[in-house]
Parts: C-alpha cells; sequence; structure tokens
C-alpha cells in the first residue's frame, strides 16, 4: 500500500510538472504564423489545451506547416532545447542538427554541402560554428521560405552563453527565414527578441480541469479517483497567474 501511495504521489508532481510547461509557455514568432493566418493561433492553443495532448506546441505547429506546405522549396526544420542535455546540445551541434534536416529533407545534395563533408573529412577536422552557420545560410538561399521551430529555447544553459550565442545566430539568417521560438516567460529571452511578435498562451480554470481530468481517468490507480476533485482543485489554483 504505501508503495501505490508513493507511486500516486509521484504521478501528481509529474502531472503539475506537465501543467506547468504546457500553460505557461510563451511563443516570440515571426509575423508569417499570426498575421498572416490568424486562425492557426486559435486552433493551435485550443488542441493544446482542450486535448490535452502530450506532444507539444512545437510539434503541433511542425505538423500542421508540413501540411500546409507541401512545396519542395519550403524548409521546415526544428530543434528541441533540453537541460538534461547541456553538455550535447552546444551551439555548433544546433545549428548543425538543422543544416542536416535541410540536407536530408533535400531531393538532391548540393555542390556546397558535398564540399564542405568532403573538406572536413579529408582533413580529418570537425567544422567549426561559424562553419556550419555559413553552410546554413547557403542551404537557406536555396529555398523561398525556411521555417524554423525552436522549442524551449529557456533549457539553453545561460550561464555559459549557449542561449545568448544560439539567439544572435538565429536571429542573424537571412530574410527568408520564419523563426518561432517557445520558451517560459523569461525576460532575458524577451530582450533577445524584443522585436518580435509574440503570443502568450495560458489556460483558463476550465481548461485546466478538464486536462486534468482527461490525464486522471486514464491512470490506472483507484486512490486517485477518490481524491481527483482535490487534485484538481490544488492544481487549478496553483496555475492561476502562472
Amino acid at each position: 500500500m504505501e508503495h501505490r501511495k508513493h507511486c500516486g504521489v509521484l504521478e501528481i508532481v509529474r502531472l503539475s510538472h506537465s501543467i506547468r510547461s504546457i500553460f505557461t509557455v510563451s511563443l516570440l514568432l515571426s509575423s508569417w504564423c499570426w498575421k498572416d493566418h490568424p486562425s492557426v493561433r486559435a486552433h493551435a492553443i485550443r488542441i493544446v489545451v482542450l486535448t490535452g495532448l502530450i506532444k507539444g506546441i512545437s510539434s503541433i505547429v511542425v505538423d500542421h506547416l508540413r501540411t500546409f506546405f507541401q512545396d519542395p522549396k519550403v524548409a521546415i526544420t526544428c530543434i528541441y532545447c533540453n537541460y538534461k542535455e547541456q553538455t550535447t546540445q552546444t551551439v555548433s551541434n544546433l545549428i548543425a542538427s538543422l543544416l542536416k534536416q535541410m540536407v536530408q529533407d533535400s531531393s538532391t545534395l548540393s555542390e556546397g554541402v558535398k564540399e564542405f563533408y568532403d573538406h572536413h573529412q579529408k582533413r580529418d577536422t570537425h567544422p567549426t560554428l561559424e562553419n556550419f552557420t555559413e553552410m546554413l545560410e547557403e542551404e537557406i538561399g536555396m529555398y523561398s521560405k525556411v521555417f524554423i521551430v525552436v522549442d524551449a529555447l529557456d533549457e539553453c544553459p545561460e550561464s555559459r552563453g549557449t542561449r545568448a550565442d544560439l539567439s544572435k545566430v538565429l536571429r542573424s539568417l537571412p530574410r527568408n527565414v520564419n523563426l518561432m521560438v517557445t520558451s517560459r516567460d523569461l525576460s532575458s529571452i524577451a530582450r533577445s527578441f524584443h522585436e518580435t511578435k509574440r503570443l502568450d498562451i495560458r489556460a483558463d480554470d476550465q481548461d485546466v480541469r478538464k486536462y486534468l481530468e482527461s490525464r486522471i481517468s486514464s491512470v490506472p490507480r483507484r486512490h486517485l479517483k477518490a481524491l481527483q476533485d482535490t487534485i484538481v482543485n490544488e492544481i487549478i489554483k496553483n496555475v492561476r497567474g502562472m
């Protein structure tokens, strides 16, 4: 019984963290997503809030873009920041990931990419951040539009300058790049993107209730059902104002 109670507490804690991550997200956006397609905003918010999807807003946006733009001259890429992977998620690796996605999604391999690969393979060297950025910009130039979605920028470490350096590179990319960043509401990130459009996504109490009741009903622990009202009411009270 003690083990089951312990598992129940862990489930509540995990659920609380999940709620916080979904309902306190802020979006820093290029003008494309909301200005030209305002219905996308409302649609995305309702999907996240009402259906209780585990997948995040960034995944919803990427799926929508891939459905909306079925055009070989449009590239759609994304990177997911994770504070648990700080040692491997360097700025170079994140920019390299964007380049890799563009290369993999392209029907043909450009001469620039071939030369880039051969150059470093023959010399047994690893490209620098500047090398990756230049190559990424060259590939971007081959498309009419490029969409880059950056999820959870706040999880990039600030102390070592990783977050600031990544933001700087992203903001320096060519004008045909449409950038969307998701983050918690942090002043340091807001300052980095002060000229971009911003959308705060917050759920009302009824939305949170529907999400929680949906999640709790799927948990195979009967003692949680008895505590459902208490759990829902307490989390709603704590979510308010976040």
